[in-house]
């Protein structure tokens, strides 16, 4: 519970000094997106979704992204009762991005570190409820590059459609299953403006 805290705290400050920045500065960006996330230890790749948005100054800016990947992983049988080990992976990154403009695209690469909140449940699946609960804070580092289209407007909102590539280390954590490497490799497509 402390943990949870500690990273609910932390990015409550980190998004209040955004947007505090974000009302002084005239060039930003802000997206959704759909991601493949695949982790080390788990099987298959799983769905995960995101919010960016930051500060751009020129050719660089600083990103707060925000994801969501839910992970039904692991199932289990002990005394012929079948459980499921569910795994909730809600990353919140800072990142510092260099682009590079080119004719109706933009490419960029960065590199940031994290907060990863990990949520783990066992549920008995006959009666479908939770019997043990575990959360956990990772911290992590990561690397991207992205490539965006740009649809320009006469507004000043410049839309984009972006792919984006990112691998992300996080290191080992115990679950009700041992130990597993979370660290991540991510593909995914954005959807947003750059303003």
């Amino acid at each position: 519970m402390f943990k949870l805290r500690i990273f609910i705290t932390a990015t409550l400050l980190i998004l209040l000094s955004f947007t505090a920045s974000l009302a002084q500065q005239i060039n930003g960006e802000v997206s959704i997106g759909v991601k493949g996330i695949k982790f080390k230890d788990v099987e298959g790749t799983k769905p995960m979704a995101s919010f960016e948005f930051g500060n751009r100054w020129n050719n660089l800016g600083v990103i707060l992204a925000i994801g969501a990947a839910n992970i039904d992983s692991n199932r289990y049988e002990k005394f012929f009762v079948t459980y499921r080990e569910e795994l909730n992976y809600y990353p919140v990154e800072l990142n510092v991005k260099g682009f590079i403009p080119l004719r109706h695209m933009e490419f960029g690469v960065g590199a940031g570190f994290s907060m990863n909140y990990l949520d783990f449940t066992v549920t008995n699946e006959f009666t479908d409820k939770e019997v043990q609960s575990k959360t956990n804070l990772l911290f992590g580092a990561q690397a991207m590059a992205e490539l965006k289209f740009l649809f320009p407007s006469t507004t000043g909102l410049d839309a984009f459609v972006g792919l984006e590539a990112e691998y992300q280390y996080v290191g080992k954590t115990s679950t009700f299953l041992g130990d597993k490497d979370l660290s991540n490799y991510r593909l995914g497509i954005r959807f947003g403006g750059r303003f």
